[in-house]
């Protein structure tokens, strides 16, 4: 049973120093794991991901912790120390999975960070279990419909519709694809190409399908 000077030692600690311990672990695991397996280069972009992921990540997290609190009926203290939280429970996690899937299953790799992230998550706003399921399930279900919200007050961009094709070019563009599934069968003049539907067939000496057009004058198409 820990004293009320030791309880407030331990909230303390979980304020800044620990999260900031988790940030800093988990970006230099980040980058270690950058610089092994792709170089320099690949050290200084995923360091620069982690600071665009977080700078878009954390806000909108934060923003999904104070209004899904009231839901799961739960206190996430104050701004600063549950930025500070998020932010080392986040980074370390994203390590921990990049890790483990390189050097394991990505399943392994997927339940090595949940395990990781729930325990942090439980330990830093000291609750239990059951509560930190509930509380990043609702949590994540508010993110979503925030980034949903976001999203949709973007300003889109359509986009270009294609020229229309004159229906002389939509014919020959149909007798060459058809000519170029089928080798054997080639068309005989533009007529034939442009009313496909109304013409005769006939097999020449070389046995090579000849399409023909047919007298389809007044006639609709496919009567002849």
């Amino acid at each position: 049973m820990l004293t009320e000077e030791e309880t407030i030692e331990t909230t303390s600690v979980w304020e800044w120093k620990i999260p900031l311990g988790l940030l800093a672990a988990g970006v230099a695991l980040l980058v270690i794991h950058g610089l092994a397996t792709a170089g320099p280069k690949g050290a200084a972009v995923v360091f620069l991901s982690v600071g665009l992921v977080l700078l878009i990540y954390l806000p909108i997290t934060i923003g999904a912790m104070f209004i899904a609190a009231p839901l799961v009926d739960l206190t996430f203290g104050e701004l600063g120390p549950a930025v500070a939280k998020m932010a080392g429970i986040y980074v370390l996690t994203v390590a921990i999975l990049d890790v483990a899937t390189t050097i394991s299953h990505p399943i392994l790799g997927w339940l090595a960070a949940l395990v990781v992230s729930l325990a942090l998550f439980a330990r830093a706003f000291e609750l239990t279990l059951f509560d930190a399921i509930k509380a990043v399930l609702v949590i994540g279900l508010v993110r979503g419909l925030l980034e949903l919200a976001i999203g949709s007050m973007l300003p889109h961009t359509d986009r270009p519709q294609a020229p229309a094709v004159p229906p002389a070019r939509k014919s020959a563009a149909r007798a060459a694809d058809y000519s170029t599934h089928f080798p054997y069968v080639r068309i005989a003049d533009s007529t034939a190409a442009r009313r496909f539907s109304g013409t005769r067939q006939k097999k020449t000496s070389g046995g090579t399908l000849v399409i023909e057009a047919g007298d389809c004058t007044n006639r609709p198409v496919g009567g002849c």
